[in-house]
Order: structure tokens, then sequence, then C-alpha cells
């Protein structure tokens, strides 16, 4: 699991600075929800890819698998993909119909956390 944070965090980190950048070059400044989806799926990103960050690094230096890290980063990744995802290629050009994806990859995120939460209170102690 260690490796799979790690890897969805670096491609994610790199996706998000490619189409923040290319946002800032390609996108027509006067379309407001372009630039406000661009601008929350990158603010959503960064904080999810360091959070899988300190899960991934956490994981691999226990080196004692953990099911509620595991949880917890799964959540994270496949709310992170839907979430952002979604939002980056709307303001790309892709149809807002794809706008029902995100309210479940924001509530996937919030599980995420939730077990995270959770973790913290039932998990595995030292």
């Amino acid at each position: 699991m260690a490796a799979l944070n790690l890897f969805v965090a670096g491609v994610m980190g790199l996706v998000s600075v490619a189409l923040g950048a290319v946002g800032a070059h390609v996108l027509d400044p006067s379309d407001s929800d372009a630039l406000r989806w661009l601008d929350t799926a990158l603010r959503y990103a960064g904080w999810h890819v360091a959070a899988l960050v300190a899960l991934g690094l956490y994981i691999r230096t226990a080196r004692l698998p953990d099911r509620w890290a595991g949880l917890a980063s799964l959540a994270l990744i496949i709310g992170l993909l839907l979430f952002s995802g979604s939002l980056y290629a709307m303001a790309f050009g892709a149809p807002r119909a794809l706008s029902v994806v995100t309210p479940i990859g924001g509530v996937a995120l919030m599980l995420g956390w939730l077990i995270l939460m959770l973790w913290a209170v039932f998990g595995r102690r030292p």
C-alpha cells in the first residue's frame, strides 16, 4: 500500500502542476466556471497528495500492515481521482454532466478522513 500511495501522490502531484500551468496559459480568463473548477481541483489535490505521502511514508516505515491506513489510503485515492479528476476534466472542456461524479469523490475524501480519525481512536497502538 505504501508504494501505491506514493505512486498515486507522485502522479497526482505531477498532473496538478502540469494542469495548473496549462490552465494558466490556455483557459479563457473570462470562463469563471473553468477557472473555479481548476482552482478547487488544485487546492484539494494539493492537500490530499500531501496526506497520501504522509500515509505512504508511515506505512513504509512502520513495516507492519495496518488495515486502517490501507482503508484510509484507498478512500483518499478514490476520492482524489473522482473529485479532482472530474473538476480537471470539466475545466478543460468535458461535459458538465461529469459533475455528478464530483460529490461522490468528495464523499470518498471525507470517508478517508473519517477512517483516519477512527484509526487514531481505535487503531493499533505502538
